[in-house]
């Protein structure tokens, strides 16, 4: 999964359907996006900012968004706090989906069996994978690192 072409997606949707809603948000998003690749250029980073800061960018929005939210809640304005409910959402759908600790668990077994790795030295190729294959944000890499050692080490 690439949030950068979600996100890009998004928009195309929400421009083809003129949405009022989404449109805003989605474009904030990738502004935010296109400022932090800037960044990223400036200090020799040529291909812009890797998925995980996309993903970075998108909870501190959405840590932003929840706070704003409960703060119009506590003064009574509901049209602002259902704008950023309305946000909120729409951030949630285009962050990846985390996955649950048992799917975690069986996510790391699978590909320590896939790899046949039997020891300790074949922790880092696993990880490696795993990285590979899930997204940030999508994995608990901690968990899914625990996992590795209990299971080679």
């Amino acid at each position: 999964m690439n949030l950068r072409k979600n996100i890009a997606e998004a928009i195309r949707q929400a421009e083809l359907e003129d949405s009022k809603e989404h449109l805003p948000i989605l474009r904030l998003v990738n502004t935010a996006i296109i400022d932090r690749d800037n960044r990223a250029r400036e200090e020799g980073i040529i291909e812009g900012v890797s998925d995980r800061i996309v993903f970075e960018v998108l909870v501190k929005l959405l840590e932003q968004k929840t706070k704003n939210c409960k703060a119009y809640e506590e003064h009574g304005d509901n049209d602002l706090a259902n704008k950023e409910r309305v946000e909120i959402r729409l951030l949630e759908d285009i962050l990846p989906t985390k996955l649950t600790i048992r799917e975690t668990i069986e996510a790391v077994d699978w590909t320590i069996k896939q790899l046949k790795a039997t020891g300790v030295r074949d922790k880092g190729r696993v990880m490696a994978t795993l990285k590979e294959n899930y997204n940030w944000g999508q994995m608990d890499f901690k968990l899914a690192h625990t996992r590795v050692v209990e299971k080679l080490c």
